[in-house]
């Protein structure tokens, strides 16, 4: 009974500490856009178009942060630490660039290079294989990469892929991004 109680403070204190981001992240939104002290006073119809923007960034990283994955990642490079140092140090640099790019896109009003999120994507990657080591291979072939997309659009893809195509009892799963220009415009498989 006293670890059903602990399991209800720990989701408590996930659930408030998602508000809280998500209410600095709208905050942030709103106060962004203000260069001089009078520009906190907008028209009611531009607060809404901010709020509803700070609720959409919110609701992107909420949606992206996963509790879980944090945990086994930072439990994979506290076991790292003793196993392989240098493993360790790469699989944090990764770990980092991976949430720094979420928080990045976040607060992005627009679109971003492929390459960006390639190496979002390749961050993810590297910190999911430190957790479950060559059970998984992810290829890229992406040779076209001169175009722009909406931030996290490839990442969930790859994710997913490995989530739902990982198979406990079988061997490795390969996952294969490609790239290519077509004559309407750019193409990822």
């Amino acid at each position: 009974m006293k670890d059903k109680g602990k399991n209800w403070s720990r989701r408590s204190f996930l659930k408030g500490g998602a508000w809280a981001l998500g209410g600095l992240v709208a905050g942030s939104t709103l106060l962004a856009g203000c260069k001089n002290p009078d520009d906190h006073l907008q028209a009611p119809e531009e607060m809404e178009q901010e709020k509803k923007q700070g609720l959409m960034q919110y609701t992107i990283l909420v949606s992206e942060i996963h509790p879980h994955f944090i945990y086994n990642t930072m439990t994979s490079i506290y076991y790292l630490c003793d196993q392989d140092a240098g493993k360790a140090k790469q699989v944090t640099l990764d770990f980092t660039n991976y949430m720094r790019r979420i928080f990045n896109a976040v607060v992005s009003k627009g679109l971003i290079p492929f390459s960006e999120e390639s190496e979002h994507t390749r961050a993810y990657v590297n910190v999911v294989l430190a957790q479950i080591g060559e059970r998984l291979q992810v290829d890229f072939d992406t040779p076209h990469i001169a175009f722009s997309l909406p931030p996290l659009t490839l990442q969930p893809l790859v994710e997913n892929a490995a989530k739902h195509g990982m198979n406990p009892d079988s061997g490795t799963l390969h996952i294969s991004v490609k790239t290519r220009k077509t004559e309407t415009g750019s193409e990822i498989t």
